[in-house]
């Protein structure tokens, strides 16, 4: 869920009480959202946004991005998603670069960082912890978190 006081048409779920007083806030932002409000950096400016008011306020935010594979598709001309597990890891191998660059142009001049875990990564304790330890750092050092599932090796579609 998203609260936005800056963007209309973002609906608050449910819990908005429960995100208001919340000190670490994680955003979901598909990439229907991305490609789909007006102007494409436009979309990315206006979430950084109301990311960077969250910061201020003094909460801990990290971001989950899709949008790999849509941003693959687009680079490579394609009219639409093709089919098939392969062809969707290789677009997401092309866009996931676009995607952080867009991010990154969002936000500047605050840091940004990308992780890409797969399911292992979260069921492994070993890599599960690492990821944390990472992710702590980074909040340490007022660097955005984006991340998302690894989708060029993800074999669950």
């Amino acid at each position: 869920f998203f609260v936005s006081r800056t963007m209309p048409g973002i609906v608050a779920h449910p819990s908005r009480q429960l995100v208001t007083s919340a000190s670490n806030i994680v955003i979901k932002i598909g990439s229907a959202l991305l490609t789909t409000r007006g102007s494409h950096d436009g979309a990315f400016l206006k979430f950084a946004n109301e990311v960077c008011s969250l910061r201020d306020e003094g909460r801990q935010v990290s971001l989950v991005s899709s949008g790999a594979i849509s941003q693959g598709v687009s680079l490579m001309g394609l009219s639409g998603r093709p089919a098939g597990l392969a062809t969707a890891q290789g677009l997401a191998s092309v866009g996931q670069p676009a995607l952080m660059n867009t991010w990154a142009r969002a936000f500047a001049p605050t840091p940004v960082a990308q992780f890409l875990l797969s399911k292992y990564d979260l069921t492994n304790p070993v890599s599960f912890i690492n990821a944390r330890r990472a992710l702590r750092a980074l909040a340490e050092r007022d660097v955005i978190p984006i991340g998302n599932e690894n989708d060029t090796v993800a074999t669950d579609e």
